[in-house]
Protein backbone atom coordinates (compact mmCIF):
# COMPACT_ATOMS: atom_id res chain seq x y z
CA UNK A 1 0.00 0.00 0.00
CA UNK A 2 1.40 3.14 -0.64
CA UNK A 3 2.09 5.27 2.46
CA UNK A 4 -0.93 5.76 4.25
CA UNK A 5 -2.29 5.85 0.66
CA UNK A 6 -0.48 9.20 -0.17
CA UNK A 7 1.94 7.97 -2.16
CA UNK A 8 -0.09 5.37 -3.69
CA UNK A 9 -3.71 3.36 -4.47
CA UNK A 10 -4.89 3.02 -0.60
CA UNK A 11 -5.56 -0.78 -1.29
CA UNK A 12 -6.95 -1.77 2.25
CA UNK A 13 -9.55 1.53 1.45
CA UNK A 14 -10.82 -0.07 -1.58
CA UNK A 15 -10.89 -3.21 -0.16
CA UNK A 16 -13.34 -2.06 2.54
CA UNK A 17 -15.48 -0.30 0.00
CA UNK A 18 -15.28 -3.68 -2.25
CA UNK A 19 -14.59 -1.44 -5.20
CA UNK A 20 -12.97 -4.15 -7.40
CA UNK A 21 -12.50 -2.14 -10.18
CA UNK A 22 -10.39 0.49 -8.01
CA UNK A 23 -8.47 -2.62 -7.36
CA UNK A 24 -8.03 -3.87 -10.91
CA UNK A 25 -6.64 0.13 -11.76
CA UNK A 26 -4.51 -0.54 -8.59
CA UNK A 27 -2.65 -3.11 -9.95
CA UNK A 28 -1.27 -1.21 -12.68
CA UNK A 29 1.01 -0.15 -9.64
CA UNK A 30 4.15 -2.48 -9.66
CA UNK A 31 4.12 -1.47 -5.86
CA UNK A 32 0.88 -2.56 -5.16
CA UNK A 33 0.50 -5.33 -7.69
CA UNK A 34 0.42 -8.18 -5.24
CA UNK A 35 -1.40 -6.60 -2.19
CA UNK A 36 -3.92 -5.24 -4.72
CA UNK A 37 -4.55 -8.46 -6.71
CA UNK A 38 -4.86 -10.36 -3.26
CA UNK A 39 -8.00 -7.52 -2.16
CA UNK A 40 -9.40 -7.88 -5.74
CA UNK A 41 -9.60 -12.10 -5.18
CA UNK A 42 -11.32 -11.47 -1.95
CA UNK A 43 -14.43 -10.28 -3.27
CA UNK A 44 -15.16 -13.81 -5.02
CA UNK A 45 -17.67 -13.73 -7.53
CA UNK A 46 -18.42 -10.08 -7.09
CA UNK A 47 -14.90 -9.41 -8.97
CA UNK A 48 -16.20 -11.09 -11.92
CA UNK A 49 -17.02 -7.77 -14.08
CA UNK A 50 -14.15 -5.64 -12.92
CA UNK A 51 -11.90 -8.67 -13.65
CA UNK A 52 -13.89 -8.93 -17.13
CA UNK A 53 -13.06 -4.88 -17.92
CA UNK A 54 -9.33 -5.29 -16.91
CA UNK A 55 -9.28 -8.31 -19.26
CA UNK A 56 -10.73 -6.02 -21.79
CA UNK A 57 -7.74 -3.51 -21.79
CA UNK A 58 -6.12 -3.63 -25.35
CA UNK A 59 -2.68 -2.26 -23.67
CA UNK A 60 0.10 -4.74 -22.73
CA UNK A 61 0.73 -5.77 -18.75
CA UNK A 62 3.03 -7.86 -16.77
CA UNK A 63 2.60 -11.51 -16.65
CA UNK A 64 1.52 -11.40 -13.03
CA UNK A 65 -1.04 -8.80 -13.60
CA UNK A 66 -3.05 -10.52 -16.17
CA UNK A 67 -2.70 -13.69 -14.17
CA UNK A 68 -4.60 -12.02 -11.31
CA UNK A 69 -7.03 -10.52 -13.64
CA UNK A 70 -7.69 -14.28 -14.97
CA UNK A 71 -7.77 -16.24 -11.70
CA UNK A 72 -10.55 -13.43 -10.65
CA UNK A 73 -12.58 -14.33 -13.63
CA UNK A 74 -12.17 -18.27 -13.36
CA UNK A 75 -12.95 -18.09 -9.57
CA UNK A 76 -16.25 -16.90 -10.54
CA UNK A 77 -16.60 -20.49 -11.85
CA UNK A 78 -20.04 -20.81 -14.86
CA UNK A 79 -21.00 -17.33 -14.62
CA UNK A 80 -17.93 -16.10 -15.88
CA UNK A 81 -17.89 -18.47 -19.46
CA UNK A 82 -20.27 -17.14 -21.48
CA UNK A 83 -18.92 -13.32 -21.10
CA UNK A 84 -14.83 -15.00 -21.64
CA UNK A 85 -15.97 -16.57 -24.68
CA UNK A 86 -17.58 -13.36 -26.08
CA UNK A 87 -14.03 -11.90 -25.29
CA UNK A 88 -11.64 -14.43 -27.02
CA UNK A 89 -13.90 -13.46 -29.84
CA UNK A 90 -14.44 -9.79 -30.32
CA UNK A 91 -11.75 -8.84 -27.77
CA UNK A 92 -8.27 -7.11 -28.83
CA UNK A 93 -5.20 -9.26 -28.97
CA UNK A 94 -4.44 -9.21 -25.55
CA UNK A 95 -7.95 -9.36 -24.45
CA UNK A 96 -7.87 -12.60 -26.55
CA UNK A 97 -4.93 -13.83 -25.03
CA UNK A 98 -6.30 -13.47 -21.55
CA UNK A 99 -9.68 -14.73 -22.37
CA UNK A 100 -8.37 -18.15 -23.90
CA UNK A 101 -5.91 -18.31 -20.97
CA UNK A 102 -9.30 -18.49 -18.36
CA UNK A 103 -11.22 -20.37 -20.60
CA UNK A 104 -8.47 -23.08 -20.45
CA UNK A 105 -8.48 -22.86 -16.53
CA UNK A 106 -12.32 -22.57 -16.79
CA UNK A 107 -12.52 -26.12 -18.05
CA UNK A 108 -15.99 -25.67 -19.72
CA UNK A 109 -16.07 -27.71 -23.04
CA UNK A 110 -18.87 -25.09 -24.43
CA UNK A 111 -15.71 -23.14 -24.79
CA UNK A 112 -13.67 -25.72 -27.26
CA UNK A 113 -15.24 -24.29 -30.76
CA UNK A 114 -14.19 -20.78 -29.98
CA UNK A 115 -11.17 -22.12 -28.98
CA UNK A 116 -10.48 -23.97 -31.97
CA UNK A 117 -11.59 -20.60 -33.93
CA UNK A 118 -8.59 -19.12 -32.22
CA UNK A 119 -6.30 -21.53 -33.47
CA UNK A 120 -6.71 -19.58 -37.17
CA UNK A 121 -6.13 -15.81 -35.45
CA UNK A 122 -3.14 -13.98 -37.15
CA UNK A 123 -1.41 -13.02 -34.17
CA UNK A 124 0.96 -16.22 -33.09
CA UNK A 125 0.79 -15.30 -29.37
CA UNK A 126 -3.57 -15.78 -29.64
CA UNK A 127 -2.96 -18.71 -31.59
CA UNK A 128 -0.15 -19.71 -28.72
CA UNK A 129 -2.83 -19.24 -25.67
CA UNK A 130 -5.43 -20.92 -28.13
CA UNK A 131 -3.37 -24.32 -28.19
CA UNK A 132 -2.69 -24.23 -24.65
CA UNK A 133 -6.22 -23.85 -24.06
CA UNK A 134 -7.22 -26.49 -26.02
CA UNK A 135 -4.99 -29.35 -24.51
CA UNK A 136 -6.72 -28.28 -21.23
CA UNK A 137 -9.86 -29.11 -21.92
CA UNK A 138 -9.79 -31.29 -24.36
CA UNK A 139 -6.10 -33.24 -24.13
CA UNK A 140 -5.53 -36.38 -26.64
CA UNK A 141 -8.37 -35.88 -28.20
CA UNK A 142 -6.71 -33.16 -30.18
CA UNK A 143 -3.51 -34.68 -30.58
CA UNK A 144 -3.88 -34.41 -34.20
CA UNK A 145 -4.45 -30.57 -34.18
CA UNK A 146 -1.28 -29.99 -31.48
CA UNK A 147 0.82 -32.00 -34.40
CA UNK A 148 -0.38 -29.94 -37.42
CA UNK A 149 0.86 -26.62 -35.12
CA UNK A 150 4.35 -27.78 -35.31
CA UNK A 151 3.92 -26.41 -38.75
CA UNK A 152 3.01 -23.13 -37.91
CA UNK A 153 5.13 -20.09 -39.26
CA UNK A 154 5.66 -18.85 -35.88
CA UNK A 155 8.36 -19.86 -33.76
CA UNK A 156 6.61 -19.25 -30.37
CA UNK A 157 3.53 -21.63 -31.68
CA UNK A 158 5.96 -24.07 -32.93
CA UNK A 159 7.19 -24.12 -29.33
CA UNK A 160 4.20 -24.22 -27.66
CA UNK A 161 3.00 -27.42 -29.97
CA UNK A 162 6.45 -29.18 -28.96
CA UNK A 163 6.07 -28.46 -25.20
CA UNK A 164 2.27 -29.66 -25.14
CA UNK A 165 2.29 -32.59 -27.35
CA UNK A 166 4.62 -33.97 -23.99
CA UNK A 167 1.81 -33.22 -22.04
CA UNK A 168 -0.88 -34.24 -23.87
CA UNK A 169 0.83 -37.70 -23.27
CA UNK A 170 -0.26 -39.65 -26.61
CA UNK A 171 2.69 -41.68 -27.83
CA UNK A 172 1.11 -40.92 -31.68
CA UNK A 173 3.02 -38.02 -31.45
CA UNK A 174 6.32 -39.73 -31.05
CA UNK A 175 7.19 -40.22 -35.18
CA UNK A 176 6.49 -36.70 -35.94
CA UNK A 177 8.54 -35.63 -32.48
CA UNK A 178 11.75 -37.92 -33.57
CA UNK A 179 11.70 -36.95 -36.97
CA UNK A 180 11.54 -32.69 -36.20
CA UNK A 181 14.17 -33.48 -33.29
CA UNK A 182 16.58 -34.72 -36.05
CA UNK A 183 15.98 -32.31 -38.45
CA UNK A 184 16.60 -29.63 -36.18
CA UNK A 185 19.35 -31.03 -34.36
CA UNK A 186 21.75 -31.46 -37.88
CA UNK A 187 20.72 -28.10 -38.73
CA UNK A 188 23.70 -26.11 -40.12
CA UNK A 189 22.94 -22.68 -39.77
CA UNK A 190 26.14 -21.61 -41.80
CA UNK A 191 25.25 -23.22 -44.80
CA UNK A 192 21.37 -23.91 -44.76
CA UNK A 193 19.14 -21.33 -46.94
CA UNK A 194 17.03 -18.73 -45.02
CA UNK A 195 13.94 -20.67 -45.78
CA UNK A 196 15.40 -23.43 -44.37
CA UNK A 197 15.87 -22.33 -41.31
CA UNK A 198 12.21 -20.82 -41.17
CA UNK A 199 10.79 -23.69 -42.27
CA UNK A 200 12.22 -26.15 -39.80
CA UNK A 201 12.70 -22.96 -36.49
CA UNK A 202 9.80 -20.63 -37.46
CA UNK A 203 9.33 -17.22 -38.52
CA UNK A 204 10.84 -14.48 -36.04
CA UNK A 205 11.19 -10.54 -35.77
CA UNK A 206 12.88 -9.40 -39.17
CA UNK A 207 16.97 -9.07 -38.35
CA UNK A 208 19.11 -7.13 -40.85
CA UNK A 209 22.46 -7.69 -39.55
CA UNK A 210 23.64 -11.12 -40.10
CA UNK A 211 25.42 -11.73 -37.65
CA UNK A 212 22.77 -11.19 -34.67
CA UNK A 213 20.08 -12.74 -37.26
CA UNK A 214 22.75 -16.20 -36.57
CA UNK A 215 22.75 -15.49 -33.20
CA UNK A 216 19.00 -15.64 -32.72
CA UNK A 217 18.61 -18.37 -34.87
CA UNK A 218 20.75 -20.45 -33.03
CA UNK A 219 18.95 -19.48 -29.87
CA UNK A 220 15.28 -20.70 -31.50
CA UNK A 221 17.26 -23.70 -32.36
CA UNK A 222 18.40 -24.40 -29.45
CA UNK A 223 14.78 -23.45 -27.37
CA UNK A 224 12.97 -25.80 -30.05
CA UNK A 225 15.49 -28.86 -29.88
CA UNK A 226 15.36 -29.09 -26.26
CA UNK A 227 11.36 -28.46 -26.37
CA UNK A 228 11.07 -31.60 -28.68
CA UNK A 229 13.39 -33.07 -26.52
CA UNK A 230 11.53 -32.93 -23.16
CA UNK A 231 8.43 -33.95 -24.80
CA UNK A 232 10.24 -37.41 -26.04
CA UNK A 233 11.52 -37.84 -22.71
CA UNK A 234 7.90 -37.80 -21.17
CA UNK A 235 6.68 -39.72 -23.24
CA UNK A 236 9.78 -42.62 -23.06
CA UNK A 237 12.40 -42.38 -25.47
CA UNK A 238 15.23 -43.07 -23.62
CA UNK A 239 17.52 -40.73 -25.85
CA UNK A 240 15.79 -37.76 -25.66
CA UNK A 241 15.93 -38.51 -21.93
CA UNK A 242 20.33 -38.75 -22.37
CA UNK A 243 20.22 -36.35 -24.60
CA UNK A 244 18.85 -33.77 -21.76
CA UNK A 245 20.99 -35.36 -18.79
CA UNK A 246 24.12 -34.92 -21.17
CA UNK A 247 23.51 -31.40 -22.07
CA UNK A 248 22.96 -30.53 -18.36
CA UNK A 249 26.12 -32.63 -17.14
CA UNK A 250 28.51 -31.97 -20.24
CA UNK A 251 27.67 -28.41 -22.35
CA UNK A 252 29.88 -25.59 -21.78
CA UNK A 253 26.59 -23.12 -23.51
CA UNK A 254 24.45 -21.76 -20.38
CA UNK A 255 22.11 -21.56 -22.76
CA UNK A 256 21.89 -25.15 -23.74
CA UNK A 257 22.37 -25.61 -19.85
CA UNK A 258 19.07 -23.39 -19.12
CA UNK A 259 17.22 -24.84 -21.68
CA UNK A 260 17.91 -28.47 -20.31
CA UNK A 261 16.86 -27.89 -17.15
CA UNK A 262 13.50 -26.37 -18.03
CA UNK A 263 12.70 -29.99 -19.47
CA UNK A 264 14.31 -31.75 -16.53
CA UNK A 265 11.40 -29.37 -14.20
CA UNK A 266 8.88 -31.36 -16.93
CA UNK A 267 10.58 -34.87 -16.91
CA UNK A 268 10.73 -35.55 -13.03
CA UNK A 269 12.40 -38.53 -11.50
CA UNK A 270 15.17 -38.84 -9.23
CA UNK A 271 17.88 -38.71 -11.87
CA UNK A 272 16.05 -35.45 -13.00
CA UNK A 273 16.14 -34.31 -9.63
CA UNK A 274 20.12 -34.78 -8.43
CA UNK A 275 21.09 -32.40 -11.36
CA UNK A 276 17.97 -30.08 -10.60
CA UNK A 277 19.84 -29.82 -7.00
CA UNK A 278 23.31 -29.80 -8.96
CA UNK A 279 22.22 -26.98 -10.83
CA UNK A 280 21.74 -24.66 -8.05
CA UNK A 281 25.33 -24.02 -7.86
CA UNK A 282 25.73 -23.22 -11.27
CA UNK A 283 28.64 -20.31 -12.08
CA UNK A 284 25.58 -18.74 -14.86
CA UNK A 285 22.75 -16.76 -12.63
CA UNK A 286 20.14 -17.40 -15.57
CA UNK A 287 20.97 -21.72 -15.07
CA UNK A 288 20.60 -21.12 -11.56
CA UNK A 289 17.39 -19.27 -11.17
CA UNK A 290 15.95 -22.00 -14.11
CA UNK A 291 16.55 -24.52 -11.61
CA UNK A 292 14.72 -22.83 -8.71
CA UNK A 293 11.93 -22.34 -10.91
CA UNK A 294 11.87 -26.05 -12.08
CA UNK A 295 12.14 -27.40 -8.44
CA UNK A 296 9.31 -24.51 -7.46
CA UNK A 297 6.69 -26.22 -10.18
CA UNK A 298 8.00 -29.79 -10.15
CA UNK A 299 5.18 -32.09 -8.01
CA UNK A 300 7.99 -33.98 -6.56
CA UNK A 301 7.72 -33.52 -2.79
CA UNK A 302 11.92 -33.61 -2.62
CA UNK A 303 11.90 -29.92 -4.40
CA UNK A 304 11.00 -28.56 -1.25
CA UNK A 305 13.71 -29.91 0.25
CA UNK A 306 16.42 -29.10 -2.49
CA UNK A 307 15.35 -25.75 -2.57
CA UNK A 308 15.82 -25.54 1.43
CA UNK A 309 19.01 -26.88 1.52
CA UNK A 310 20.13 -24.39 -1.04
CA UNK A 311 19.14 -21.52 0.45
CA UNK A 312 21.59 -20.98 3.33
CA UNK A 313 24.37 -20.89 1.27
CA UNK A 314 22.39 -18.82 -1.78
CA UNK A 315 23.20 -15.48 -3.34
CA UNK A 316 20.98 -12.49 -2.49
CA UNK A 317 18.89 -12.63 -5.63
CA UNK A 318 19.26 -16.84 -5.52
CA UNK A 319 17.32 -16.65 -1.90
CA UNK A 320 14.68 -14.24 -2.96
CA UNK A 321 13.50 -16.47 -5.59
CA UNK A 322 14.07 -19.46 -3.35
CA UNK A 323 11.65 -18.00 -1.14
CA UNK A 324 9.21 -17.40 -3.96
CA UNK A 325 9.37 -20.81 -4.85
CA UNK A 326 8.66 -21.96 -1.92
CA UNK A 327 5.96 -20.14 -1.32
CA UNK A 328 4.40 -21.06 -4.68
CA UNK A 329 4.67 -24.78 -3.62
CA UNK A 330 2.85 -23.74 -0.20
Amino acid sequence: MGFLGLFGPNVEKLRRKGDALGLVIAMRDPNVREEAGAALLSLGEAALPAALAGMRDAEGHADEHDQILVSAAVQAGAAAVEPVMQLAAEGSDQAKRRALTALGRLGDRRAVPAIRSALRESTDWVRSSALNALVALTGREDVDVVMESLSDSSALVKNEAARLLGQVGDPAAIPALRSLWGQVGSLDLTTATADRVEGLLGRDVAIEDPQARLMMAAWRRSVFFFNIAGSLAVLGDAGAREALFSAVRKTDSPGSRLNAIEQLGRLGGEAAMVLLAEALRDPDKNVRWEAIKALGATPDPNGSRMLEQARGAASWDDRERIAKALARRG
